[in-house]
């Protein structure tokens, strides 16, 4: 690996789980015949994170991610941010846009 810590045989790994479930009455993603909003949680929707050493990888449960969301997310970690994946778990079971997709990440605070 390229980090000091790991030349010197330490692996320094962390990992977070964040829940973003919108609240009942949003609009919801999935198929046109879905006319209603959310009515509650059945199951939690989350964003969750493993870093080990100098990267980062990032799942949200959402249809959709832009590439700018991404981008930013990226760029506020403490990661160079070409060693961050940030990808999106495409569920339907999600707010309608990606937009808000991306409203709900900035509820996420990134720590060191």
């Amino acid at each position: 690996m390229s980090t000091p810590q790991a030349e010197q045989g330490v692996l320094r790994v962390g990992a977070a789980v964040v829940g973003i479930s919108p609240p009942a009455g949003t609009p919801m993603a999935g198929f046109a015949a879905r006319t209603e909003p959310s009515t509650g949680v059945h199951d939690p929707l989350t964003v969750r994170a493993l870093a080990v050493d100098d990267t980062c990888w990032i799942t949200v449960d959402v249809c959709g991610l832009h590439e700018d969301t991404c981008t930013r997310i990226a760029r506020g970690l403490p990661f160079m941010p070409e060693r961050v994946a940030i990808t999106a778990t495409h569920t339907h079971a999600v707010r309608a846009s990606c937009r808000a997709d991306s409203e709900a990440m900035t509820r996420v605070s990134w720590r060191r």
